[in-house]
């Protein structure tokens, strides 16, 4: 098909995002009053007509690297995570994880706000989607009541309120993935304010810092500028994750947080993930995008198990087709192998899962906690300051 079908598929689906954009369509938490309009039913028939859109652009129009089919993807994943609050079981496991992650946004609104204090589902497999949901859920909340010309001090103290509520309400191994989801909420909903975010966390820690552009990784993947498919070009999104951070380390995070949603959102369709990751810019990065894919495995096998769909996926990458990919390929499944071998059972049994939402180098990547523990071990404690 010729540029001008690709323009004139675009054209709808660029009036329809716009649209959502622009609408609170997020779901509203219990004890909040919903906006008169739009309307829920309203926001319903745009994301369906968003989603037919998606399904006519794969029929019709010549796209091999499933740009269509991605859009999709996204579609149903935030149609998913808005039917958080309605009764019965989600159709398939893809629907039921995002269904999970509403349910963790939804009440962390309400804790936030005070209405309600938090009891985590103690089933093991809800823990790491409950926890980014909260993140989301804390984040949306502290920073929609700040302004665009918010002083110096207003920020300050809203970051200390998430701060504090994020360590109060995750349980112990899951506060990163409340942190992580900063990045994404600011990067989403208060682009002005990313630097100046930054700016307050750097002095704080290393290691907050690395969760935060991580989460403005994902949240890039899901930007409404990403959301119209391009036929070509470069992509944007990675562009952005390179030349948005302030210097190396939080330029890893973003990139691996760009694969990271790039992966959970397209898990059940690699070959899609495989043609992202044939872009040249994500070779100025180094192996971040490897680690992103394979911490998406790992959370897929924590919050899902090692079924049919996992195997599936980890299949994927040994298959001819996937030699397309080039030399990232041989990375890529080295990646997943340790993750699942060593990584995955190290970080289970000292209950840090959520170092799975930062930028690690793989060379080393099982190592590399074990040394960390290393010197947790020999930090003096801190001593309280009296007054």
């Amino acid at each position: 098909m010729s540029r001008l079908s690709w323009a004139l598929a675009r054209l709808p689906v660029k009036l329809l995002v716009g649209g959502v954009q622009r609408t609170r369509a997020l779901p509203v938490a219990s004890g909040e009053r919903p906006a008169r309009l739009p309307t829920p039913g309203m926001i319903a028939l745009g994301l369906g007509a968003l989603e037919r859109a998606a399904a006519s652009g794969a029929r019709r129009l010549d796209d091999p690297q499933g740009r269509w089919r991605e859009l999709g993807n996204k579609v149903q994943a935030f149609i998913q995570f808005r039917r958080a609050a309605e009764p019965g079981e989600a159709d398939g496991v893809f629907a039921d994880l995002w269904r999970r992650e509403g349910r963790g946004y939804l009440l962390g609104r309400q804790a936030a706000a005070g209405r309600e204090e938090m009891d985590p589902d103690p089933a093991r497999r809800n823990l790491i989607p409950h926890h980014t949901g909260l993140g989301l859920g804390l984040a949306s909340y502290h920073f929609d009541g700040l302004g665009r010309r918010a002083s110096g001090a207003q920020l300050r103290e809203t970051v200390e309120r998430f701060l504090a509520d994020s360590r109060r309400l995750s349980l112990p191994g899951y506060e990163g993935l409340v942190l992580e989801a900063l990045g994404l909420t600011i990067q989403l909903s208060h682009p002005h304010l990313l630097l100046r975010v930054d700016r307050e966390l750097a002095p704080r820690s290393e290691r907050v810092r690395a969760l935060f552009w991580h989460g403005v990784g994902r949240g890039l993947y899901f930007d409404s500028r990403e959301m119209p498919p391009a036929a070509s070009g470069t992509w944007r999104a990675a562009d952005r994750a390179l030349s948005l951070p302030p210097n190396d380390e939080t330029r890893h995070n973003a990139v691996a947080g760009l694969a990271w949603a790039t992966t959970l959102v397209n898990f059940c369709a690699p070959e899609i993930i495989a043609a992202r990751l044939r872009e040249p810019l994500l070779l100025e990065t180094g192996d971040a995008a490897a680690n992103g894919v394979a911490s998406v495995t790992l959370l897929w096998l924590d919050a899902v198990g090692d079924g049919p769909l996992l195997r599936g996926f980890r299949d994927h990458w040994t298959a001819p087709e996937a030699e397309a990919v080039g030399p990232r390929r041989r990375e890529l499944l080295a990646a997943i192998e340790l993750g699942v071998d060593r990584v995955y059972p190290l970080l289970a049994e000292r209950a840090q899962l959520d170092e799975l939402f930062r930028y690690r180098p793989v060379d080393g990547w099982a190592e590399s906690f074990s040394e960390d523990a290393g010197r947790a071990a020999a930090r003096p404690r801190e001593v309280p300051a009296h007054g």
